[in-house]
């Protein structure tokens, strides 16, 4: 047991230094800048401007409205990924043949990357939708690219497509634990299936649901690589992800690192709150079996 010891903290020391390099020091740094005038260089000496970055960058118009883009695309996300997903999950989960096959067919989108996703996804709007299926050019799906909440909506349908086979894959596990007898028992009571649902198997998949709504919440707030490839955030369809990006390195001149630097912690605050938030609602909800 000894020798397990030794070999841990060997390990849980090469891991932490890892996380203190790559993470843990960017961040800090990140942090230190965000309250300086940092416009051109690395090296330029930078003037610490105390909290004046963050009340500059919430004036800032298409900052905010990236953060209203940003939540939207949260709720349809959440919304459409959780619901999906779910019932896949519960229809797999009653199949006696082919389980394997499906359940890897809905997964495999999850290991496309971000920008190939979004173009495959710009593919099909433009193309796709407008010469094969619906030869209408007035028709929503030939325009959804076209206009904020539209743009946004398509936004929303290119990642539930790549993440609800995973979404899918944490249910199952969920529901293959639930133990048999249970929805037995209540079967022998005379339970329907939409009571085995909502007292037997959505009760005990409270710690498969606080993952998912974990996932996806901080997940579609960190969107970036499909933002940019499907849109270019046109017709006002910035995140708040690109949006930071486009304000450091575009829209100013000088550069405004700094202010741009104050959005990424406001982000990164955003993130821990409402996903601390969230575990902690989930978590009081969870039953032991």
């Amino acid at each position: 047991m000894s020798m397990y010891r030794k070999y841990f903290f060997i390990f849980l020391g090469l891991a932490s230094l890892v996380y203190g390099l790559v993470i843990l020091y960017p961040f800090l740094v990140g942090l230190g800048y965000s309250f300086t005038s940092w416009h051109l260089s690395y090296f330029e000496s930078k003037i610490f401007v105390g909290l004046k970055n963050y009340g500059k960058i919430f004036i800032i118009p298409e900052f905010r409205a990236s953060l209203v883009n940003t939540g939207f695309l949260v709720a349809l996300c959440l919304a459409i990924q959780i619901s999906l997903g779910l019932l896949l999950a519960i229809l797999i989960s009653k199949l006696r043949y082919f389980k394997g096959f499906f359940r890897s067919a809905f997964f495999m989108p999850n290991f496309i990357g971000g920008l190939v996703l979004g173009y495959i996804w710009q593919f099909v709007f433009e193309y796709l939708f407008d010469t094969v299926l619906f030869t209408n050019p007035n028709s929503f799906f030939n325009t959804m690219l076209l206009g904020r909440w539209s743009g946004l909506t398509a936004l929303a349908i290119t990642l539930s497509w790549q993440s609800i086979g995973y979404i899918m894959v944490i249910y199952l596990a969920g529901i293959n634990s639930i133990p048999q007898s249970l929805f037995e028992a209540a079967d022998i009571d005379g339970a329907s299936s939409v009571q085995n649902f909502k007292h037997i198997m959505l009760p005990l998949l409270m710690p498969s649901i606080t993952i998912t709504l974990f996932l996806t919440l901080s997940g579609t707030f960190k969107v970036y690589d499909q933002n940019l490839a499907l849109n270019d955030g046109l017709y006002n369809t910035r995140l708040i992800t690109l949006q930071i990006y486009r304000y450091a390195l575009e829209d100013t001149q000088p550069n405004d690192y700094g202010a741009a630097q104050a959005g990424g912690i406001i982000l990164f605050l955003i993130i821990a709150v409402i996903s601390m938030t969230q575990v902690w609602f989930t978590k009081k909800r969870e039953v032991e079996m």
